[in-house]
């Protein structure tokens, strides 16, 4: 393997540690293994978040809307299988949402998984970009929202869920992880997962993983010469 191939490849695995070593200035552990982590930059207008979705090995989906009702009616949604980003989509009513025409109205959105856990991470702008439609979810300060996950402990989205969890949530109010909300779900029982606090385990995380890009370089190093 030349050492141009080996070079290429290290820089691709340190490129994706160090995208993955994000992190966020709040969190919020909603229960059963739930957790949303989010930084709301208003002055960039940009909202970047990370959800954690146990119970999604089919599929798993995040959405917002106004208000603090329940039910997915007028929720602005990110739908992912597994490893990847399957698009946005708009819930005109507690029926199959459809998908935004015109989208992906977000700057970026990853998707990955680990077991049955689902991890998303979004970033897109607070407000509404200016091409996408009315109904599509604009994230203001001060006016109440719901934050909408559902998944699919096995099978293939367009099959309904089994799993959902919901919480009204303030991006612009700052938080730390503590056992949350409520949880719910369609299927089967899930057991309880015990939180713990992490306030600052993203900054713990994003050292170790420092660590990790640092012994990479050594390893190429070592490697190469």
């Amino acid at each position: 393997m030349s050492r141009f191939v080996i070079i290429a490849l290290f820089l691709t695995l340190i490129a994706a540690t160090l995208i993955n070593a994000q992190t966020y200035s709040n969190c919020k552990d909603i229960g059963n293994g739930y957790k949303v982590e989010w930084t709301a930059d208003q002055t960039g207008n940009k909202l970047s978040a990370r959800f954690t979705i146990p119970n999604s090995s089919g599929w798993a989906s995040i959405g917002l809307k106004s208000g603090s009702t329940t039910g997915m009616t007028g929720a602005t949604i990110l739908l992912a299988t597994q490893s990847t980003i399957t698009g946005e989509f708009y819930a005109s009513a507690n029926s199959q949402p459809s998908a935004i025409s015109g989208a992906p109205y977000y700057t970026s959105a990853t998707s990955s998984i680990s077991g049955s856990t689902t991890t998303i991470t979004l970033v897109r702008p607070l407000t509404r970009p200016g091409t996408a439609p009315g109904t599509y979810f604009e994230i203001a300060k001060g006016n109440s929202m719901r934050l909408l996950i559902a998944s699919h402990s096995s099978s293939a989205y367009p099959n309904k869920h089994d799993y959902t969890n919901s919480i009204v949530l303030d991006f612009f109010t700052a938080s730390t992880c503590s056992q949350a909300q409520t949880s719910t779900k369609a299927a089967t029982s899930t057991k309880a997962v015990t939180s713990r606090n992490e306030g600052n385990s993203n900054v713990s995380l994003s050292w170790e993983r420092m660590l990790i890009v640092i012994s990479m370089i050594m390893t190429l190093f070592v490697t190469l010469f």
